[in-house]
């Protein structure tokens, strides 16, 4: 029963099965039935793919396509198209954009901490954040979330360099503000409605 499902799902991802065999359909059922974040590729560029409640059949898009990256100055609103969201920094100077917008993630850094340009970017191999208890890899972090696979490389990072400021409404310790702070920086993420 699971099998015919399977072939009913990618008939109708796909007209017609003409490149598929037996074996195919049943790689993708082994592909449901084994753990999370195994995956098959399958002719036509189609990919199963299991993830923590689901199983997902795409087409197989390259890491290149999902990569942005973005300059974000201070005191300018950036469309990010990739994520279909805004962001705007602002220094010392708190914003009210409740007005028109959904989903808005506000947060406050330490701008003495930063030195350089901030970028928002996806993440690149071997990103860390500061945590309480030193420094945590992206990926462990993405893992312990459970942020499924194929959404981990479309996450927005917000970054100075090698140093992640914020990821998933999460900021880094290295970033927050204290006793010494000078200069406070406000970031917002939001879509329009």
């Amino acid at each position: 029963m699971r099998r015919r499902v399977l072939r009913f799902a990618l008939r109708n991802f796909r007209k017609d099965l003409k490149d598929y065999s037996r074996i195919h359909v049943e790689n993708a059922d082994d592909i449901l039935m084994g753990k999370t974040g195994r995956s098959v590729n399958l002719p036509g560029n189609v990919t199963v793919e299991k993830s923590y409640h689901s199983l997902n059949i795409s087409l197989k898009s390259s890491k290149a396509t999902n990569m942005f990256e973005y300059l974000i100055p201070i005191g300018e609103k950036v469309f990010v198209r990739e994520i279909n969201r805004f962001i705007y920094l602002s220094l010392n100077e708190e914003k009210n954009l409740t007005a028109g917008f959904s989903n808005i993630c506000t947060k406050t850094a330490d701008y003495d901490k930063i030195n350089g340009e901030i970028k928002l970017r996806t993440r690149c191999a071997g990103d860390s954040i500061g945590i309480k208890s030193g420094r945590k890899k992206l990926k462990d972090m993405f893992i312990d979330e459970k942020v499924p696979a194929h959404k981990r490389n479309t996450v927005p990072v917000l970054a100075c360099g090698n140093k992640i400021i914020l990821v998933k409404d999460r900021l880094g310790e290295d970033f927050y503000i204290g006793p010494k702070t000078k200069k406070v920086l406000y970031i917002y993420i939001w879509e329009e409605v």
